[in-house]
This record gives structure tokens, C-alpha cells and sequence, in this order.
């Protein structure tokens, strides 16, 4: 859409010039260059002056109008420029959005009354979250904003959001953690994969009915439970870890998403079904061929064959008058043991039919890209070649795993509900011999609902089922799950699922900052005793101090600095020490930065000659992704219990609301704030909190007499 508005920008205005930013470069370069699906696909050649500059990202239009594409990762790179118009595409992300806005694109737009989009999914609170809410209150018509939650694109209804769990840590888990184990058939528009083999860039069936991309694999190790689903649809159980969403539909018109663990006997799982195509893209004659390929045909030798009974001298003439439409080529005919067999010999057909149906019978598939508005054509065609038709139902049999979903699929775009039943390998007997016969799958297809009665459904967007029993099942090994664009749902085992407890503000770490805020700054008091947590500030970083009064766990002292040397931040930090009778020092110690020696010569030689010589009580915290993750998750809880609280010191709030975390390939979370804000404030307090140890939970009374305190890493050290 971003790209269309600036290309229509430059088509329709003259000697303009217009910009696309985008996070870095590199996306810059992707978008302009190499996605074939992006900005080569909407630039008709006819609108264009000279072909695109793949050096400089610039197009060239016969207005005289320019396109010149960015990164948002190097500013210097947009200084200058004289746009009439930008887009910035995902505004959020960007490391120095604020600085490109309000220092270099905003003057120049306002000068040349120009306009600009932001485009981009929220990340936290950060500078996007202010301008989204300034736009929201602007009375000036400088600013307009519109936002597409979940609840509100019509994919998910508002009551089907999954609530949040009480635990922080255990919410935040939730949305990446919940899983299936290898073995869960997961459909592709190419066919049905493992979801143990599922790569980034697969396309995968969603429960809006559309195949969207896979934006991300999550595994992990499991040792538990996981739920057993068996329900009518798919005689293949569902097992999944008890938090995983599965789509409801209890009533035929109102959806859910239910975690597995919730799920009862009352309610109905839903099974997808796509629209039927309004649109043909094909000749009438090239879908009947392919679903002809598919239920009876073959290429090898450069023959392209179809093998009938020679009782099916209707479908023989069908396939016949087909291919004479097609291909200017004699089809010969001949018969054998019952059966006709139809040749024809031409590479170009043959082929394109492997490449869109695959070969062999256990490979076969359906192109429901091509086949669109021809479904019912299709379906009777698959019957006629595989199947059967008995006086309630219509029964399809294949040893294409892929197949059988594929029908199934077809069947419920047709308001046919169906169940799939599987066939393990086994011994057969055929005329007294015995045979090894594959794997097979029976389809079930039910063309009245009075047939199927309870079990199964048909509604207008989809097939639900009964469920028959739900269990529990020890596991242990790993489990799986994707990420996919958009709809955040896919398709397991023939059911429709979510791939996470969807929220809202899902990359939001810190909950209910604002019920924490309370009081103000104040100076020490006699008697009370008072921690510290020190972040020290490296490069573009604060230094922060925050103090705590273990009484009542308040924060009742803070100080943020930057540029200064390291001298004067140990003396802000040993006269704060001081000021706060002699609290203790939980610093940030990291590996062989400063925070290292200034932690050693706290505790040795304090810097202030005119203090009164004393030893100052110091824990250095060594940053590790493990530690620091601790340290993180124990403010969580903090936060979330309200166990602390503190003055609105806007910089800590603001901080504390924009703080996330990314999620790796292997499910490992990083707490991190997002690009181009700092944590310096979150840390500080993360480890005056960490330095209260279990006095977090049960403050020091007044009432309560303490001869001596044990300090350590989580404990008060003795003053």
C-alpha cells in the first residue's frame, strides 16, 4: 500500500520529489531490488524515464518526479533531501525514528507543504506510542492516525482474545512457548509438512481462510503434559502444550480462541473453510486435465498418460475432447486387461502438469491457486477418478497424506463436512496373496447436514466438530511453534489454531507501571536504612543511581547523569552513598568495563578525601543473558504485585512502559529496550530491587529489632 501511494504520487504530480525509509539498508535494498513482489511489481515500465537506479535506489518517472528509497539505520543518508512527500515503514523499529523526524524530515515537509505516513506495529510505548496519541488529541489538522487492532479487523472478535496470565513471566512465555510436537501435520499451499520442517518463507493455511507467511520457527525442549484433543474431523489426535489457543465455534456464528487446557466436551472444534473463487484464472479444459492428472494421470518417457476402466467411456471422451482443445496432437487409444489407457505425447503438458500436481500417487496435490471458481468441477471429477459415491455420503481414498487434506478442504469449501480416517501399513490380501499396502487415508464426505448430525457442522466460514475425549499425555522432547504474518493462526492436524495467546500490547514487559507511581523524592531519615542500584552509563548511556528504603520499600532517591568521567560519577555515587546513611551498593559490574573498578574501588578506597574514611558496603552485579534476565523477571513480579513503589520520575516510567524483549530461533527471550531508547533507569532499579533480597516481600518495620544483616549478591550487607 505504501509503495502504491508514492508511486501514484509520482505518477500523477510533476517534478516532485518523494521517499521511502525503511528500518536499514539492507530492507531498503531488499524492497527496491531483490523482492520481485515488491517495487519491481508495481512501477509499470511505461511510467518510467530511465530504468531503475539499483545503485542509488532511485526512480526515475516520465512526470519528472522522482522515488528515492532509504535506510532508516543511516540518517546522514536523508539530510538534505527535499521531499514533497515519505513513507516510513515500520516507524517503530527504527533506531534514530525520532531523530529523522523531528531533526531532518519534519522542517523540510513543512516548508514544502508536504505530508508523511507512518506505517508500522507498535513496540512498546516508546516514541511511535507518543505520536500515535498526540495525533489521537491534535486539534490543529496537522495530524490524523488510525489504528487496525486484532479486535477490530474482523479476523479475531474482541471476545476471543486470551487473556493474560496473573504471572508476568509466565504471560510472556506464554506467547512464544506454546507448542506441538514433531509429528503435527501443519498445510502449505504446496502441501501437508511436518512442522519440524517448516521453514521461514513457508506459506501456511490460516483460519481466515488464506495462506499467509511464516515469519518465524520457535523449538524448544518440553518435559510435562501435553493435552490429547480427539474430536471428529480427523482421526489423528491433536497434542499440544496446555496453554496453545484452538479455535472454537460452539453456537455457528461467535469464535473463540481456547487454550487447550480449558477446553471441554461442550465445545467444537473448527475446521477451516476457503471461500470458493470468483474469479477463473485457467481454461475450463486445463482445471478438468488437472484434476483428471491428479485422480488417474501420469509422465514419463515424454507421455503424458490417463488410466481408466474401460467401463468410463464418458470420462475417456471428457479427457479426450480436452486435450484436442489443448494441443493440436493425436491422442491414441488403447485398451488391456479392463482398463483404457489414453497417451499422449508432449513434453510441455506433461510437465507443467508435474510441476503443479507432482508425481506419483503418494505426491499428488491440488493447485487450488489455479483451480479457483472450477472447486465443484474438481471435486466431481476427484470422486469420479478415486473415490465413491454411496446414498449418504461420498467416500475418497488415497495414499497421499497431502491429498487427503487437500479434499478435505475442497469438500468443506463446498459446504460438505468431512472426516478424514487414516490406515496405518498393514498386510492386505488380494485373491488369496498376500501384499504390503501403504499407508492410506479415507475421506468421509458428508453432503447434508441431517447425515452427520451432532458431530459435524457446516457454518459459513467453517466445519466444527464434537470433541470425544480430551486427555493428558507425558512428553519429552521438543515442540514447535511459527510465527505467521498477519492472521497469526495455521492449520495442525487439520484444525485451526493460534500461533501464540495473541495481546495486544504483547511486546510490553512492564505491566501497570502507573499503579506502582506514588509519593515523591525525599531525603534520608534517621534510622532508616536505604539500598542503591548503580547503572553505570557506557557509550550514548546514562548513568543512574536509584535508592530504595528498605521500610517501606519506596524509592526515595534518584540521579541520572551522562558525559562526564568516571572520577566524578564514583563521586556522585559515594556522596549519594553517604547521603543515604551509608546505603548499600548494588552496582552494574559487567564483565571488564569501568563498572568493574569503580565497583573495586568503592569498596577499598572511596574517591571524596573530605569524607570521613570508611568502608563503603558494595555487591558488584556481573551482566549475563542469565543474570540479567533474573534480574528482569524479578521486577516483573515486583511491579506486577505492586511490592514497590516510586515517584513519577518521567524518564523511569517511560522507560519501564517501552521495555520489551526478542524472542530468538531456539525460544530464548532477551529483555531489551526498544532501538533507540535506553534501559539505564529500568536497570538501576532492577538492581536496587535485586539488592533488597527477600526484604522485597517483608519490609523492615520500625517495630522490628535487627542487630545485624547479612549481605551478599541478594541479601543486605551490615552498614
Amino acid at each position: 500500500m505504501a509503495l502504491n501511494i508514492l508511486i501514484e504520487a509520482c505518477c500523477s504530480i510533476k517534478n516532485k520529489t518523494f521517499g521511502y525509509i525503511a528500518p536499514t539498508y539492507s530492507q531498503a535494498k531488499s524492497i527496491a531490488v531483490i523482492d520481485p513482489m515488491m517495487l519491481k511489481r508495481y512501477i509499470p515500465e511505461l511510467v518510467k524515464a530511465k530504468p531503475f537506479n539499483e545503485s542509488d535506489l532511485r526512480q526515475e518517472f516520465i512526470t519528472g518526479s522522482v522515488l528515492e528509497i532509504k535506510g532508516a539505520d543511516n540518517p546522514d543518508s536523508i539530510r538534505g533531501v527535499g521531499w514533497q512527500g515519505v513513507v516510513l515503514e515500520e516507524w517503530a523499529t527504527m533506531r534514530h525514528g525520532r531523530q529523522i523526524w523531528e531533526e531532518i524530515l519534519e522542517p523540510i515537509l513543512r516548508e514544502n507543504g508536504g505530508w508523511a505516513i507512518f506505517i508500522y506495529t507498535p513496540k512498546g510505548k516508546n516514541f511511535a506510542y507518543e505520536y500515535f496519541e498526540r495525533a489521537k488529541i491534535d486539534e490543529t489538522g496537522d495530524w490524523m492516525c488510525s489504528q487496525l487492532r486484532a479486535s477490530q479487523s474482523g479476523l479475531i472478535d474482541a471476545n476471543e482474545l486470551i487473556k493474560a496470565r496473573e504471572s508476568m513471566p509466565e504471560r510472556l512465555y506464554a506467547q512464544e512457548f506454546e507448542c506441538f510436537p514433531k509429528g503435527t501435520d501443519i498445510l502449505t499451499i504446496n502441501g501437508i509438512k511436518d512442522i519440524s520442517e517448516i521453514i521461514v518463507g513457508d506459506f501456511v493455511l490460516t483460519h481466515s481462510n488464506r495462506y499467509k507467511k511464516v515469519k518465524k520457527i520457535f523449538r524448544r525442549g518440553y518435559e510435562d503434559d501435553l493435552i490429547k484433543i480427539v474430536n471428529y474431523g480427523n482421526n489423528k489426535p491433536l497434542l499440544a502444550t496446555p496453554e496453545h489457543p484452538i479455535r472454537v465455534c460452539n453456537d455457528g456464528k461467535n469464535y473463540k480462541w481456547v487454550k487447550f487446557s480449558d477446553l471441554s466436551k461442550n465445545d467444537r472444534i473448527t475446521f477451516p473453510k476457503p471461500l470458493l473463487g470468483k474469479y477463473k484464472i485457467i481454461e475450463k479444459e486445463v482445471c478438468i486435465l488437472i484434476a483428471w492428472f491428479i485422480a488417474e494421470g501420469s509422465f514419463s518417457n515424454k507421455n503424458l498418460q490417463f488410466s481408466l476402466s474401460d467401463k468410463e467411456e464418458l470420462y475417456k471422451q471428457e479427457i479426450i475432447s480436452c486435450l484436442n482443445t489443448i494441443v493440436n496432437k493425436k491422442v491414441h487409444v488403447h485398451s488391456k486387461n479392463g482398463a483404457t489407457i489414453l497417451t499422449i505425447s508432449d513434453c510441455e503438458l506433461g510437465e507443467f502438469f508435474i510441476k503443479v500436481c507432482g508425481s506419483g500417487a503418494k505426491n499428488k496435490r491440488i493447485p487450488f491457486e489455479l483451480i479457483r471458481g472450477y472447486e465443484k468441477e474438481v471435486y466431481e471429477i476427484l470422486i469420479n477418478g478415486d473415490g465413491c459415491r454411496r446414498a449418504k455420503k461420498d467416500i475418497y481414498t488415497t495414499i497421499s497424506k497431502t491429498l487427503a487434506y487437500q479434499v478435505q478442504i475442497l469438500a468443506h469449501s463446498l459446504s460438505y463436512p468431512s472426516s478424514i480416517i487414516s490406515r496405518k501399513p498393514h498386510i492386505g490380501n488380494i485373491q488369496g496373496r498376500k501384499v504390503n499396502c501403504s499407508e492410506s487415508y479415507c475421506v468421509n464426505i458428508y453432503k447434508t447436514q441431517a447425515i452427520n448430525g451432532l458431530k459435524l457442522r457446516n457454518h459459513k466460514y467453517c466445519i466444527s466438530s464434537s470433541i470425544n475425549n480430551i486427555s493428558k499425555e507425558y512428553f519429552n522432547g521438543e515442540v514447535f511453534n511459527l510465527e505467521v504474518e498477519n492472521d497469526n493462526s495455521y492449520i495442525a492436524n487439520g484444525r485451526v489454531v493460534h500461533n501464540c495467546s495473541f495481546l495486544e500490547d504483547a511486546t510490553s514487559v512492564f505491566h501497570d507501571v502507573e499503579g506502582c507511581v506514588s509519593g515523591n523524592i525525599e531525603p534520608p531519615q534517621p534510622g532508616h536504612r536505604y539500598v542503591m542500584g548503580v547503572d553505570l552509563g557506557r557509550t550514548n548511556d546514562f548513568s543512574v543511581i536509584t535508592v530504595i528504603d528498605i521500610g517501606i520499600n519506596k524509592v526515595v532517591g534518584f540521579k541520572r547523569f551522562g558525559d562526564c568521567p568516571w572520577s566524578l560519577q564514583k563521586e556522585h555515587i559515594v556522596t549519594m552513598a553517604k547521603q543515604y546513611n551509608n546505603a548499600h551498593i548494588e552496582i552494574d559490574a559487567s564483565g571488564f568495563s569501568a563498572g568493574s573498578v569503580i565497583a573495586e574501588d568503592l569498596m577499598t578506597h572511596p574517591i571524596v578525601e573530605d569524607l570521613k574514611i570508611c568502608q563503603l558496603s558494595v555487591s558488584p552485579f556481573k551482566f549475563t543473558n542469565q543474570s540479567k534476565r533474573a534480574l528482569v523477571e524479578k521486577l516483573i513480579v515486583t511491579i506486577e504485585q505492586k511490592l514497590i513503589t516510586f515517584p513519577r520520575i518521567d524518564e523511569l516510567v517511560d522507560e519501564l512502559k517501552a521495555f520489551t524483549y526478542e524472542m530468538s530461533d531456539f525460544g530464548n527471550i532477551r529483555y531489551t529496550a526498544p532501538e533507540g531508547l535506553h534501559d539505564d533507569c529500568v536497570m538501576s532499579l532492577g538492581l536496587a530491587v535485586w539488592a533488597l533480597g527477600s526484604y522485597i516481600y517483608a519490609p523492615i518495620r520500625k517495630d522490628r529489632f535487627i542487630k545485624k544483616a547479612i549481605v551478599n549478591r541478594k541479601s543486605i550487607r551490615s552498614m
